[in-house]
């Protein structure tokens, strides 16, 4: 695991080309569940991107450049909900 201490957070998610979900939780301090719940493109208009290859316990890789983008269109925009009738 990288140390991103001293880092902004934009510093820390362009520090490498790849980030693991454990890296992500240490820059973004939240835990996988949450930024799992961020990836819900059913709730946000704006959800985070999904890793490009998934691997269990905390091995997910994610493309920083992808993550920055969508670091930069925070905050996360819920999605209206319409009633069914």
């Amino acid at each position: 695991m990288a140390s991103f201490q001293g880092m902004t957070i934009e510093e820390a998610l362009k520090s490498e080309p790849v980030l693991k979900t454990s890296d992500l939780e240490q820059i973004l301090k939240r835990s996988s569940r949450t930024l799992c719940r961020w990836q819900d493109e059913e709730e946000f208009e704006n959800p985070m991107p999904k890793p490009f290859s998934a691997c269990r316990n905390s091995g997910n890789n994610y493309d920083s450049g992808k993550i920055l983008t969508w670091f930069q269109s925070l905050p996360l925009r819920k999605k209206k909900k319409t009633l069914a009738r």
